[in-house]
């Protein structure tokens, strides 16, 4: 959760330059190009450097954002310490597993390793809040007996 803070906080920096820096401009191209301050407008239709730098810019700004933004995926992707861990292999021909019954209750999370040779899926099964495991159960059972 913290990482998702800071990469919401860098966000909100960038959005924030952003914008006071298009009100900025906004307000000098008023200011400068009012009809009082120049009567007879120009009639200039290309600037190449102005078209480079508002093409790169913004490519930059996006890459500078998607950085982080693929380490947060990659980290918020992980499932970890689940309470039970389901593994199933996949045939190395059709690359799927054969269907599993629904486990009723249970948020499920699976994770991919794909080898050279052997195929697998991992699925961690975490217990809802209202839902024990079997862990529990067992407990249950050698305390009431």
């Amino acid at each position: 959760m913290e990482r998702m803070t800071e990469f919401h906080n860098l966000l909100l920096v960038i959005i924030t330059l952003i914008a006071v820096f298009v009100l900025l401009l906004l307000l000098y191209v008023m200011y400068r190009f009012s009809e009082k301050r120049n009567p007879t407008p120009s009639r200039t239709t290309h600037n190449t450097v102005l078209e480079v730098l508002w093409t790169t810019i913004p490519v930059i700004i996006l890459v500078i954002i998607a950085i982080p933004s693929f380490k947060l995926l990659y980290y918020v992707d992980r499932v970890e310490d689940a309470d039970m861990t389901i593994k199933e292999r996949l045939s190395p021909a059709s690359n799927s597993p054969a269907p599993a019954p629904a486990a009723t209750g249970h948020q499920t999370a699976c994770s991919r390793s794909s080898t050279t040779s052997n195929h697998r899926r991992t699925r961690r099964v975490m217990p809802t809040q209202n839902q024990q495991t079997p862990t529990d159960q067992g407990i249950r059972r050698q305390e009431s007996a």
